[in-house]
């Protein structure tokens, strides 16, 4: 055995231990891009003091052997991390991993110190720690809040989200649940507090209105209220829990490949519409799917822990936008999956393997529990020896909780403390609450009783939480993931006897010593860096949202350098560089960034607006294919539309339109690309002619764009076509003050004035310089350049100059493709009225000659 003052210490340690990753959620991180940044320092702390305990310990003491049930499992999940990460291409693979194998040493640390006597001082911490987290919440969305929070959402407690807030409280609740039913007090008021606080957090969750959450919190009350599913393995899964563990690893992955299969071989294509309530059920699927993809690259050992944010944007399906699917998702919201992913089947393998494990153990302990109660009523006993109910050692430091939580509400009320010491009273509470009732215990004589029934209780919890993870990535965030470690230990605790040392020295246990200050060194270097990172990314949007836009700049490279393969960073860079005009180095991040992830923020889109803005056509046509390969939303055909009208493309154009609006995304800016689509569309229509079509696509724009100039443009087009021409000229005008240089405009505007015969001279001025601007386009628009060659032939012959009148009239005639068939005859109608006014016989016939000519070869051709 252990002396007692090393007892007493692993105690202490233990329930600090168990009391700092109980309130971890409550840990707040301001100015980082990351919300949980500090929580990692905090869990790097922990286990490093776990570790110095142990080192220390382990020279002259060990435990005695198989009262660590989940050892196996333990090592066999270290090597298999240790497999994938040195097997991995990231740098984040390194600080993930040392993350998860911290995780794994605190859980076991804990089990090695935690005494039976704790159990319910542990318990009541982690409640505790979600009951204050409820009442924060509540406040929250009452609209009473002592900190500004910049997100989004209004009920979040401290977990900046309200999927991880109310996955934080559905584990807590089914806690305090489980001791208000299925546990004996010796004092009545230690139930009326569980059940108080069991009610402030399910509210909490119902107020939330998370349905996933609702669904989660069903699930753990019906393993609360049952037993059905507290059976003992058989005989052959008992013989070893890695059977079990591969039997339900097995399941899983084929459960999720089977999603795989049919959601990629869905034709998404051809959807039609979903209802906006099918949104959330099609992306979870969506998103396993990129997840399973990338466990298809490496089945057994995954691509190294943390490498799903560089692996999910390349398995992305084409229409995952018009899906609801973001264009950077970096987790596939499913634990199997993620682990599937990053550390292969053999990482899953290792997980079910201690699942399994927890759930023998609960069942040995509800098995045993059974014996032991049928030997007692079997015998036959006076009823004054009956033996005495067993009552949970519930003596807890209720009243220290409550004097700290109105020490602090009154300090802050009087103006003493600020809002981050108010908040983080309640955590100090909870640490308070669980170190005096440990002191309590160690200060008793006699043996406190053991608290039944936990064992189901915390099971429980686990599958609860487990159940969440389904499809939500709550074991992603790493606050939820340290309550689970604490519920995991607590369960081997209740099922389990007190840890039993033997006295054993061995000079390999030297070795132990240079671990403390080998993990130190380790955990800082990787944490320091990443928080580096983490800083100066938020400082680099910060910065660039309030236009500085060299020291953002300087706060994206900073971190670049702590992480040469930050995404983000390279993204916020190539950001901060285009708003400098600095376009050549903006391309070269860019496609620095797409050469790490191939299309990761939508690259080759941004590269193919660069270069069609600097007139790089060909260049900006490749990056745009690219860039449709990957994403079919409106923006891109859009882009690509403009850059073949710029190639003189107009057919082509006009099908990369049409394709452009099968498929919109509810995302508005999407549907204000879709409408820019339209409004081309109307301009091609009008170019040729088609004005019913035209028409049409302008009646479909709802959005700002009916204010846009060509939008105006298009809309008095077709008023001067009714021969209303006093109201398009209005609104050409108008328009024309916007725009001076504009020479759609200036030839409507000086069109209506020559059909108006007024002001001549100004209609002379408009189309000559009309005419100039667009010969200087390289092509010219075809559409255009015929336009104004007509009006300015028009206006010609009405000031008299017929030879150039006849010249470009012939010319807007005979250069009108003969597909635009109603604006061709238009022309030819122009011509031939001219022909008669000005007495061209001749001409005329040879004029209705052609015509006719033209007009056999197109029905021969027919």
């Amino acid at each position: 055995m252990l002396p007692a003052s090393l007892n007493n210490l692993l105690r202490i340690g233990g329930i600090t231990i168990s009391a700092i990753l109980a309130v971890l959620p409550w840990l707040i991180t301001v100015d980082s891009d990351d919300p949980f940044l500090f929580h990692g320092w905090a869990v790097y702390a922990a286990t490093a003091v776990a570790i110095c305990l142990l080192s220390v310990i382990f020279l002259f003491f060990r435990p005695r052997q198989n009262q660590i049930p989940f050892a196996r499992a333990f090592l066999l999940l270290f090597a298999v991390i240790t497999a994938a990460t040195l097997m991995s291409n990231f740098i984040v693979s390194l600080r993930t991993s040392l993350v998860w194998l911290s995780l794994l040493v605190l859980a076991g640390f804990l089990r090695l110190c935690r005494h039976q006597a704790d159990n319910l001082n542990v318990a009541t911490m982690v409640v505790l720690s979600g009951f204050f987290m409820a009442v924060y919440g509540l406040f929250q969305a009452a609209g009473y809040d002592v900190i500004n929070w910049s997100s989004i959402y209004l009920m979040v407690g401290t977990l900046s989200n309200p999927n991880f807030y109310t996955a934080f409280l559905s584990t807590t609740a089914i806690i305090s649940l489980g001791l208000s039913l299925n546990q004996s007090y010796r004092f009545n008021h230690t139930r009326i507090a569980f059940w108080a606080m069991t009610a402030v957090q399910i509210m909490a969750i119902i107020i939330a209105n998370r349905s996933g959450t609702m669904l989660t919190l069903m699930f753990g009350m019906i393993l609360l209220a049952t037993s059905f599913w507290e059976v003992r393995p058989g005989r052959i899964l008992r013989r070893s829990p890695f059977i079990s563990g591969l039997l339900i690893a097995m399941i899983l992955t084929i459960a999720h490949g089977l999603v795989y299969y049919a959601t990629s071989t869905y034709p998404w294509e051809s959807w039609g519409k979903f209802n906006y309530a099918d949104y959330p059920v099609i992306t979870r699927m969506i998103l396993w799917q990129m997840g399973y993809a990338i466990f298809m690259q490496n089945p057994f050992f995954g691509l190294g822990p943390g490498a799903a944010p560089y692996l999910m944007p390349l398995q992305r399906p084409a229409v995952g936008s018009a899906l609801g699917i973001k264009t950077f998702n970096d987790d596939p919201h499913s634990w199997p999956v993620t682990l599937l992913g990053e550390i292969g089947f053999s990482g899953l393998f290792a997980i079910c393997s201690i699942m399994a494990i927890a759930y023998g153990c609960g069942t040995w302990r509800r098995f045993k529990n059974q014996q032991t109660d049928e030997n007692v009523n079997s015998e036959t006993r006076e009823p004054d020896l009956q033996p005495e109910k067993v009552c949970a050692d519930d003596n807890l430091s209720w009243s220290i909780t409550l004097g700290v939580i109105a020490v602090a509400m009154l300090a802050y009320a009087c103006g003493l403390v600020g809002p981050a010491i108010y908040v983080y009273s309640f955590p100090t509470a909870i640490l308070v609450f669980g170190l005096h009732n440990l002191f309590t215990t160690i200060s008793r004589a006699n043996k406190p009783a053991q608290p039944a029934n936990m064992a189901k209780i915390t099971l429980a919890a686990m599958f609860t939480f487990a159940f969440h993870g389904l499809y939500n990535n709550s074991f992603s965030i790493l606050p939820l993931l340290a309550i689970f470690v604490v519920v995991f230990s607590l369960h081997f605790s209740v099922c389990l006897r007190d840890i039993v040392w033997k006295r054993r020295f061995s000079f390999l246990s030297l070795l132990f010593i240079c671990l403390p200050a080998m993990y130190v060194f380790t955990a800082y270097n990787f944490q320091i860096a990443y928080h580096r990172e983490q800083v100066n990314l938020a400082l680099g949007e910060k910065q660039l949202g309030n236009k500085n836009f060299a020291e953002s700049q300087n706060a994206f490279e900073s971190a670049i350098q702590a992480n040469p393969q930050s995404l983000k960073a390279h993204y916020g860079l190539a950001l901060c560089l285009e708003q400098q005009n600095r376009l050549d180095e903006t391309q070269d991040i860019l496609k620095r960034l797409d050469a790490m992830v191939p299309n990761v923020f939508n690259t080759n889109f941004e590269l193919a607006r660069i270069l069609f803005e600097r007139r790089q056509v060909l260049e900006a046509h490749k990056y745009a294919l690219k860039s449709l390969q990957w994403d079919h939303v409106p923006k891109v055909y859009e882009l690509l539309g403009r850059i073949l009208l710029m190639e003189g493309k107009q057919n082509e154009a006009e099908k990369i339109f049409e394709e452009g609006l099968m498929l919109i995304p509810p995302d508005h800016n999407e549907r204000d690309a879709a409408d820019r689509i339209r409004l081309n569309l109307a301009a091609l229509m009008a170019g040729r002619g088609n004005f019913e079509k035209c028409q049409s696509y302008l009646e479909q724009i709802k959005s700002e764009l009916r204010e846009n100039i060509d939008y105006v443009y298009l809309q008095g087009m077709l008023l001067s076509r009714d021969q209303k021409y006093t109201q398009a000229l209005e609104l050409f005008e108008k328009a024309l003050e916007k725009a001076p240089q504009n020479s759609r405009l200036m030839n409507a505007v000086g069109y209506i004035l020559t059909q108006l015969n007024q002001d001549l001279e100004r209609a002379t001025n408009l189309l000559e310089d009309a005419y100039q601007i667009i010969r200087r386009n390289e092509p010219p628009p075809l559409s255009e350049l015929l336009m104004v060659t007509h009006s300015l032939g028009s206006l010609y012959w009405k000031q008299g100059k017929l030879d150039e009148a006849r010249q470009l009239l012939e010319i807007a005639w005979e250069q009108c493709p003969p597909e635009w068939q109603s604006l061709r005859k238009e022309r030819f109608d122009s011509l031939k009225l001219f022909y008669q006014e000005t007495g061209r016989t001749q001409e005329l016939q040879t004029l209705i000659e052609n015509e006719n000519s033209e007009q056999n070869n197109i029905q021969e051709h027919d």
